[in-house]
């Protein structure tokens, strides 16, 4: 049993490897908002402004500019599309399978209890909606923020401290959501404040605040309002609170759930202080860092991936130590007690049948996220429709569609979404008035959206809906993220109606 249970956990990691190579060179979205990242990387290469304010001409995501950044390199050498931001993804979920993988064998002293940490990672694909290698910032910012575990807990110089820094601000400048983990990162520092700890803190509040106020006024005060007044705005699910532990936690991962309490029980038992208060702090900095932004308004499986990464870790630093714990026991009871002659094997089978059973119980369906030919062949008539369109095509849900129809793109619904969801009253004017102008004045000769509900394009006059884009109901659904197509196309009404 001990066996299959490393050969699951490295299974689990060949499958990821093999779907995330079968995906990344697929030339349509993966994940409904992919081409909007790209679109955020084409600007950066173009020169234009990522932080503006909102129009029909572009809203930008909430996030932070760091993944956008990263990927222009990338592109730089791959050219532009969904290629080279799926690329830092994948090379990211690997560097974060590897960290794991590392950290948990040091801590352990045992490599192979690494294995089932980055196992259990690559496990929890689909749980996270087959997130780990689509064009979003999660992979990324997750694994700066391992990264940045890595040195504070192993590297206690200076230049250790301020490297961990140095990690802790690129998380958070790749998805604001760290700031949330670095807060309790920041606890842990100051525990240890007089054996270096104020080289963290004081280096990662200049390295996040002096950034912030510099592109903040750069961008005439929009970055702030982006990255932190929108997100802000999202109201609260309050079913979303209970729901997080019993059912996005508890239920998926059971097992690792209740190795990790244990782990950190029996080292609070060993009088691991220190040990004990960097996984308990660290740890509740990366739960937080996934319960907040997964109890508003907006949120989607990705936001539980620094919850399951940092199970994961415990789940591997659990194996060995209850092991461990368990000859402990056995060694205190006589060699004739019955415990020791018959229950003792009992127990070893069901603790690897429990590690069994919860890579099991994370078992998905490789080929269904994988986008099938029909898929592409659908992507390819959007495409031609959007192409031989006579005047400009506003794709509102996927970015970057009306770039690969030799058109260009416009500000995308999620993004509009969010704008119109905060408390910001003069940025809902700007956007709506904007898009409000676009529409009176039929600026586009066709517009094509996933429901009928967008922008109130049926409150329009000027606009009517002509038909939808696809005649076949299974094909052109994302493999990854919210199951959301192009549904409808609205033209202009005739001027004689």
């Amino acid at each position: 049993m001990k066996y299959l249970a490393h050969t699951i956990a490295a299974a689990f990691i060949l499958l990821y490897i093999v779907l995330a190579l079968w995906r990344i060179s697929y030339p349509f979205e993966l994940e409904w908002q992919e081409g909007s990242m790209v679109d955020h990387v084409r600007r950066v290469l173009d020169g234009q402004p990522l932080y503006t304010e909102p129009s029909v001409e572009w809203v930008p995501a909430i996030y932070p500019p760091l993944y956008y950044y990263v990927s222009v390199g990338a592109a730089l050498i791959t050219g532009i599309g969904f290629l080279p931001l799926r690329l830092i993804s994948f090379l990211a979920s690997l560097g974060c399978m590897a960290v794991l993988y590392a950290l948990v064998g040091r801590e352990a002293k045992d490599r192979w209890a690494g294995l089932f940490a980055a196992g259990l990672l690559a496990a929890i694909y689909r749980l996270i909606g087959a997130w780990l290698d689509v064009a979003r910032v999660d992979s990324l910012f997750l694994l700066f923020l391992l990264l940045a575990l890595w040195f504070l807990r192993f590297y206690r110089t200076r230049a250790g401290w301020m490297l961990a820094a140095l990690l802790t601000a690129a998380a958070v400048f790749t998805k604001q959501t760290a700031a949330i983990a670095a807060l309790f990162l920041i606890a842990y520092a100051v525990r240890l404040r007089k054996s270096g700890g104020w080289f963290f803190v004081a280096p990662l509040i200049i390295l996040v605040a002096a950034p912030i106020l510099l592109v903040d006024r750069a961008s005439g005060g929009w970055f702030t309002f982006y990255w932190w007044q929108v997100p802000a705005g999202h109201a609260l699910i309050g079913y979303a609170f209970a729901e997080f532990w019993l059912l996005d936690i508890l239920r998926p991962l059971t097992v690792a759930v209740v190795f990790g309490a244990a782990y950190l029980g029996l080292r609070r038992r060993d009088e691991a202080r220190d040990e004990w208060w960097f996984y308990v702090l660290a740890g509740a900095g990366f739960v937080m860092a996934s319960w907040v932004p997964r109890v508003k308004d907006g949120n989607y499986a990705n936001d539980l991936l620094p919850a399951y990464a940092f199970i994961a870790l415990l789940f591997g630093l659990a194996v060995p130590k209850l092991r461990v714990w368990g000859r402990e026991l056995r060694q205190a009871l006589s060699e004739d007690h019955p415990l020791h002659l018959h229950a003792a094997p009992l127990v070893t089978a069901l603790f690897w049948l429990a590690i069994v059973m919860q890579f099991a119980a994370l078992y998905y369906r490789p080929l269904e996220q994988i986008p099938t030919a029909a898929d592409r062949a659908a992507g390819e008539m959007l495409l031609a429709g959007v192409r031989q369109s006579p005047g400009e095509v506003w794709v509102a849900h996927h970015g970057y569609y009306g770039v690969m129809a030799g058109k260009r793109t416009y500000a995308t619904a999620l993004p509009i979404y969010d704008i119109l969801r905060c408390r910001n009253e003069r940025a809902k004017k700007l956007l709506l008035d904007s898009v409000e102008r676009a529409l009176t004045q039929r600026r586009f000769a066709a517009i094509i959206t996933d429901n009928d509900r967008f922008v109130n394009l049926n409150d329009y006059r000027e606009y009517e809906r002509r038909g939808a884009v696809f005649t076949d109901p299974a094909v052109f659904w994302p493999v990854s993220g919210v199951p959301t197509r192009p549904l409808r196309v609205y033209a202009p009404r005739s001027t004689n109606e």
